[in-house]
C-alpha cells in the first residue's frame, strides 16, 4: 500500500525497507507549481521574536508577554521600534517547543486553545486575523521588523500546532538536519508533518491548520486499516463515490441508480455520449488536455461501474500498485480493474455487464 504525502510533510515506512519521503515544500496557490521556498524566511533552525519587551522571556520590567502576537507592541503609540530578540531553535526539543505553545495558549486564553483537535478552527481564525495585522504592517514597517515579526508569528503558531498532534495523536517532535517536524504513528508508517512550515503557509496564503488535522486523521485511519477497502480508509472510497456521483448528477436523462440492471444503461450512455475514437490517441494519466480529459472521464464511468460492484456483492475497493474492487464469493475472490474496464469501454464497444456477470461467476456467486 502507497499512502499519500501530506501537505508539509512526509510519510515514512517504518517498517521494511522502503522509505516514501517528500521535500517540504510551499506551492503557490496560483497555478500550483512554483516553489516558494526560497522566497520565505528560513524558520528551520533560526526564528526571530519580536515581543516589544527586549527580553527573550517576557518578563522583564517593561511587561513583554511571552505569548503575545507578532502584532503586540506594534500598535498606535508604539512609535519606537521594538528591540530584536533572536531565538535560536536549532537546539529546540520537545520542551522548548512544548513551552512556546503552553505560553501563547496561557496569553490567548479568551480563544479556547487548549490542545485539542477542534481548537485549531480557532487557531485558524486566529491566524487569519494576525496575518491581515502583519500584512498592514509589511507595507508600512522596514524589512527587518516585518520578518522578525513574521519569525514570531511562525514559531508561536507553530509550536501550538505541532503540540495539539503531539497530544491528540500520540505523535513526537522530531528533527531531520535543520528540519522541524512532528512524527505521527500510523501503523506501519510515521507521517511527518512540518508544523512551522504549516504556520508560514498560514501567513502567506491561508489557515489550514484544521483541515491538516483532518487530513491527517484519514491518513491513519488508511495506514492503520492495512488496506484501502471499503471498510477501513474513507479517502479513497470518498474519492471515488465523489466520482461517480458527479457522472450520475451529469447524465440525469440516463437511469444510474448503482443497482446492477442500471449497466445496460451505462453501456447506452458511453456509447451514445463518447465515439470511439474520440479518445483514441488519448493516454490515461497522461498530462496533455486530451490525456486529462480521457483520464476525467474514465475515472467517473470507473468509479460507477466499481461501486455498482461494492454495492450489489457485498465487494471492497482495494489500492496496491492500482485501485482495483475486490469481489468475494464461496469459491474465493477476485479483483475487477474496473478502470481498465470504463478504458477498454471508451475506446471500443462498451462492456459492464459482461465483466459484472464474469465476477460473479469467478466466485461462485449465483442468483
Amino acid at each position: 500500500m502507497q499512502l499519500p504525502d501530506p501537505p508539509w510533510g512526509r510519510v515514512v515506512r517504518v517498517r521494511g525497507t522502503e522509505r516514501n519521503r517528500t521535500e517540504d515544500r510551499v506551492t503557490d496557490p496560483s497555478d500550483g507549481s512554483r516553489d516558494i521556498s526560497e522566497e520565505s524566511p528560513d524558520c528551520s533552525d533560526r526564528t526571530l521574536l519580536t515581543d516589544g519587551s527586549g527580553d527573550p522571556d517576557g518578563d522583564d520590567d517593561a511587561g513583554g508577554d511571552p505569548g503575545a502576537g507578532p502584532d503586540d507592541g506594534l500598535g498606535e503609540g508604539a512609535e519606537d521600534e521594538p528591540e530584536t530578540v533572536t531565538k535560536d531553535v536549532s537546539e529546540f526539543g520537545p520542551e522548548e517547543f512544548r513551552r512556546e505553545a503552553e505560553e501563547f495558549a496561557a496569553a490567548h486564553g479568551d480563544k479556547g486553545f487548549d490542545f485539542t483537535v477542534a481548537s485549531l478552527e480557532a487557531l485558524d481564525d486566529y491566524a487569519l486575523e494576525q496575518a491581515g495585522i502583519l500584512g498592514v504592517l509589511g507595507e508600512e514597517a522596514d524589512d527587518r521588523l516585518f520578518d522578525e515579526a513574521t519569525a514570531g508569528f511562525v514559531l508561536r503558531f507553530g509550536s501550538y500546532f505541532g503540540e495539539v498532534l503531539v497530544r491528540e495523536f500520540d505523535a513526537e517532535w522530531g528533527r531531520d538536519g535543520e528540519d522541524v517536524h512532528v512524527a505521527v504513528p500510523a501503523g506501519e508508517y510515521t507521517v511527518e508533518l512540518s508544523p512551522l512550515e504549516a504556520a508560514l503557509t498560514a501567513l502567506r496564503e491561508a489557515p489550514r491548520f484544521a483541515d491538516l488535522a483532518a487530513d491527517l486523521q484519514d491518513t491513519v485511519e488508511d495506514a492503520e486499516a492495512g488496506d484501502l477497502s471499503l471498510g477501513g480508509p474513507a479517502s479513497l472510497h470518498e474519492e471515488v463515490r465523489g466520482e461517480a456521483e458527479d457522472l450520475v448528477e451529469f447524465w440525469t436523462e440516463y437511469d444510474l441508480d448503482y443497482s446492477p440492471d442500471s449497466l445496460p444503461e451505462l453501456e447506452i450512455l458511453v456509447d451514445a455520449a463518447w465515439e470511439n475514437d474520440r479518445y483514441e490517441d488519448a493516454e490515461y494519466g497522461g498530462d496533455r488536455e486530451q490525456d486529462v480529459a480521457f483520464t476525467r472521464v474514465v475515472r467517473q464511468v470507473g468509479s460507477y461501474f466499481g461501486e455498482v460492484l461494492v454495492r450489489s456483492l457485498d465487494a471492497d475497493w482495494v489500492q496496491d500498485e492500482t485501485t482495483v474492487v475486490e469481489v468475494r464469493g464461496p469459491d474465493g475472490a477476485t479483483n475487477v480493474d474496473v478502470f481498465g474496464v470504463a478504458e477498454d469501454s471508451l475506446t471500443g464497444p462498451s462492456r459492464f455487464v459482461e465483466p459484472y456477470d464474469a465476477a460473479r461467476e469467478d466466485v461462485g456467486i449465483e442468483d
